[in-house]
């Protein structure tokens, strides 16, 4: 869930997109593409499944472009302000590596964050250009992300009525939006 949007993996095996305020119809929810494993993470427009057990999908919602990361063994998936961060079973299937990667340019390579992580604590969160996640021995570690520079605040949505109608004298109706936005 973020914002207005909704994205789940349906047992049909697809992905698929609600928005919220709009009516449920056929092409609402609309099917965006497979999935084999269902790993599904939003962020804003952004979309990212797992489209097989070694293949993630990002897809913006708004302008409708797409990126394939292939030729990784995905178990989690997180999205993030520009970055989709996900962890993966190593070779020696005993530990489990987390890697982001820098979305908002399109030539970026996977970077290695963490190597050791507990395969029952696999898993990372983002925000305001940091990740978080659980080491081997069991603490949290927190990092600054090894690429770009913090983002600026971001307008999330605004909540507010549809119209005003105030009057000549100060009374009547009061516009009171509420806005969300990505960090204060």
């Amino acid at each position: 869930l973020f914002g207005s949007r909704v994205v789940y993996a349906s047992k049909a095996g697809g992905v698929r997109v609600r928005d919220l305020p709009a009516p449920a119809s056929s092409s609402n929810p609309r099917l965006l593409g497979p999935c084999t494993s269902c790993l599904v993470s939003v962020w804003g427009s952004r979309v990212a499944w797992a489209t097989s057990a070694t293949t993630v999908t990002v897809l913006d919602l708004t302008s409708g472009d797409s990126r394939t990361i292939t030729n990784i063994p995905v178990r989690s998936l997180v999205l993030g302000d520009g970055v989709l961060a996900w962890t993966e079973r190593a070779a020696n299937r005993s530990l489990t590596r987390l890697q982001v990667l820098d979305l908002t340019t399109t030539r970026s390579t996977p970077v290695l964050v963490s190597s050791g992580i507990l395969p029952l604590q696999d898993g990372a969160v983002l925000d305001d250009h940091r990740i978080a996640w659980v080491d081997r021995s069991g603490e949290m570690r927190v990092a600054p992300l090894p690429f770009g520079t913090p983002h600026q605040p971001r307008l999330v949505g605004i909540l507010a009525p549809a119209a005003i109608s105030p009057n000549g004298d100060g009374t009547g109706d009061v516009w009171a939006p509420e806005f969300d936005v990505s960090k204060p």
